[in-house]
Order: structure tokens, then C-alpha cells, then sequence
């Protein structure tokens, strides 16, 4: 909005991965299959996409091919980004994360201290390394399937919209009150959670520089942008009435203007 503050992070992305089972997303997002080779020979990419690592004795196997791996861990991540001089991070899936059974929030009003437990190690590395995170509330890992998978929404569902049984997500998700209590409901929980690793709650974590209230929420059949806009007013407005010491909030409402 136009006039009110924003903050954008411009540093880089990091996708903390707070579970191994998000709703599913596009084999291909961003049309780069073409150009990709997956690090399995003998697999294609969507293949090596779509299947489990398995076991096979003392070995992995990936879609029948052997594997082998090698990566990094969290604290080589904020090393690397140090290095390059970063010093703020969007993780886009730290605290957005509902739906699944390893999820922050599964079922409806229930959270995952094993979910949790993950992020906690996020946000005490990134505080060890001296790097500022931007956490979520909403955004594409709370995408869940349509009622109708031909309706303009089918993309971009929203999961409170599946739970509360209302298949207009487009409108509902920024009008019906019970879905607006059950996202403001989301955000107390997660920033309210101390972290056992800092003693902090997130909302008293001077390491979160910010949080987005809503990463691609431009549904299609979505409400008008006064309308949206109310919305973000709202959630932004409880926000402070539970964080107010904190950093800014941080919002993206993904609609273009």
C-alpha cells in the first residue's frame, strides 16, 4: 500500500525448510526443466522430483538409480550469506507452513512442536551468525486443492478456505470472520512460541527484522483491492497488538499495482 510502510528485503531468499511435508507445489514453477539435468544419471529431472530417496542395503537409490549427495547445513548457509555480505534473509517458509501432517499447523487450531523444533534451529543460527530473518503467517505453502479444479481459484486455494468449507476462497479468505480469526489465531501462536534455544518468544526476537502477512495472496477471483486492503489493516493492526516491541511488519499482498 501506497501509504503505509513496507519493508523489502532485497539481500536473497533462503526457503528454510521447516517440514518435509508442504502441500505440493508445480513440477516446474518457472519453466526450467529444459535446461536442468537431475544429479541422478539415468534419471530424468521430473523423475528425480518425484520420487523418495530409498535405501537399498548399505546404499541410496533415487527412482531405481544410485545416489549419492552432498549439501550444506543451516550454519553453512548464514556463513555463505555472510560472506557475500547479506544480512537479511526471507525465509519464505518459516512459520507459514499448515496442512500436513509435519506442518506447523496440521489441523485446524492444533500446532506441531516438532515443527517448531525445526524452525527454532533456523532462528537461533541465523541469530548466532548475526543474520536478520523475515518470517511468514501466509503464503504458498498454505495452498491446498480447490473444490473445483476448474474454477479461476484452482491454483491458489488457501487451505483455511478448504478447513472452513468455503470454496469462494477469493472472497472468504478477506471477508468471513472465522477465517480471519483462524489466520490471526496462526499468527499469535507462532510469534508467542519461545524458542528454547534463545529463551525468546518470536515476537520479543530482535533476529526477525520483519514478517509477511501474505506471499501471493492475488487469488483470481479475488476480492477488490479496498477490500484486500481492509484485510491487511486488520491482520497488521493485531499484529502490533501482540508484537508491538518487534521489527516492522512486513507485507506482500502478491497483487500487482
Amino acid at each position: 500500500m501506497r501509504s503505509r510502510r513496507m519493508l523489502i528485503a532485497a539481500a536473497a531468499i533462503l526457503g528454510a525448510i521447516v517440514s518435509s511435508n508442504s502441500p505440493a507445489v508445480q513440477a516446474d514453477p518457472i519453466g526450467t526443466a529444459n535446461s536442468q539435468v537431475a544429479p541422478v544419471a539415468g534419471a530424468t529431472i521430473d523423475q528425480f522430483r518425484d520420487a523418495f530417496v530409498q535405501r537399498d542395503r548399505s546404499s541410496l537409490t533415487v527412482a531405481g538409480h544410485p545416489f549419492r549427495f552432498s549439501g550444506a547445513n543451516v550454519d553453512d548457509i548464514f556463513t555463505t550469506a555472510r560472506e557475500m555480505g547479506a544480512t537479511v534473509l526471507r525465509a519464505q517458509t518459516l512459520g507459514d507452513t499448515i496442512g500436513c501432517p509435519s506442518c506447523l499447523e496440521p489441523a485446524l487450531g492444533q500446532f506441531n512442536p516438532a515443527a517448531f523444533a525445526h524452525m527454532d534451529k533456523v532462528v537461533a543460527a541465523a541469530r548466532a551468525h548475526g543474520v536478520e530473518l523475515i518470517g511468514e503467517f501466509s503464503g504458498d505453502a498454505n495452498g491446498a486443492p480447490a473444490p473445483n479444479q476448474n474454477s479461476p481459484t484452482a491454483d491458489s486455494h488457501d487451505r483455511y478456505c478448504t478447513w472452513r468449507h468455503r470454496p469462494d476462497c477469493g472472497q472468504a479468505f478477506f471477508t468471513d470472520p472465522a477465517i480471519i480469526g483462524d489466520y490471526q489465531r496462526h499468527m499469535k501462536a507462532v510469534l508467542e512460541h519461545v524458542n528454547p534455544l534463545t529463551g525468546l518468544a518470536y515476537k520479543d526476537d530482535p533476529t526477525f527484522v520483519g514478517w509477511v502477512d501474505g506471499n501471493n495472496l492475488d487469488l483470481a477471483d479475488g476480492a477488490p483491492t479496498p477490500v484486500a486492503e481492509s484485510w491487511l489493516r486488520t491482520v497488521s493492526d493485531y499484529f502490533r497488538s501482540i508484537s508491538a516491541p518487534a521489527g516492522p511488519d512486513c507485507r506482500r499482498d502478491g497483487r500487482q499495482r
